[in-house]
């Protein structure tokens, strides 16, 4: 859904936004390079504004929040926060799309009814949905997928796991 703004954690905002960076397939998810996991080296990618517009965001509650983060991805992919990131955002973009095609027909209709929902039960609907991805509801492949985005995203920084607790991203974790 990277619907706001976690988009590749090419942009955590793209992690976070939908401009946040997920882990692409040759970055292992819960990979560390030192002591530093890979969402942590994505979060310290990204320019400074772009994370202070991330954390001012996560601060919000409910749709605001979630309108803030899709301003932080329409910024990322419009080349606000520079050409580097746009470029990532962009590219991630393209990636969650080609994903997206290849998906059992019925997350995708379970996502899709589930953004049809007014703003509370959304949230609540897409939390199930990567509740059953988790389960293996929807196959072993859809499940490996949902277990990497979670580790990659248990290694975010503490300011940004809050919001990736509960966010409503049914693969964010």
């Amino acid at each position: 859904m990277f619907r706001t703004a976690l988009a590749g954690l090419a942009a955590a905002a793209t992690l976070v936004t939908g401009v946040a960076v997920a882990p692409s397939e040759p970055v292992l998810a819960a990979s560390r390079v030192g002591s530093q996991t890979a969402c942590e080296r994505v979060w310290e990618y990204l320019p400074q504004t772009m994370q202070d517009d991330i954390l001012a965001a996560l601060a919000l509650d409910g749709v605001e929040q979630h309108r803030a983060l899709l301003a932080v991805r329409y910024a990322a992919l419009h080349g606000a926060y520079g050409e580097r990131v746009q470029l990532r955002a962009r590219a991630l973009q393209h990636r969650r799309h080609e994903l997206w095609k290849t998906l059992p027909e019925q997350l995708k209709a379970d996502v899709r009814a589930a953004r049809s929902l007014p703003w509370p039960e959304q949230h609540r609907a897409m939390v199930a949905i990567r509740t059953a991805a988790l389960n293996g509801d929807y196959g072993d492949r859809v499940q490996q997928l949902a277990e990497r985005r979670q580790a990659f995203m248990e290694g975010c920084p503490d300011e940004i796991r809050s919001y990736l607790d509960d966010a409503s991203d049914p693969l964010a974790g």
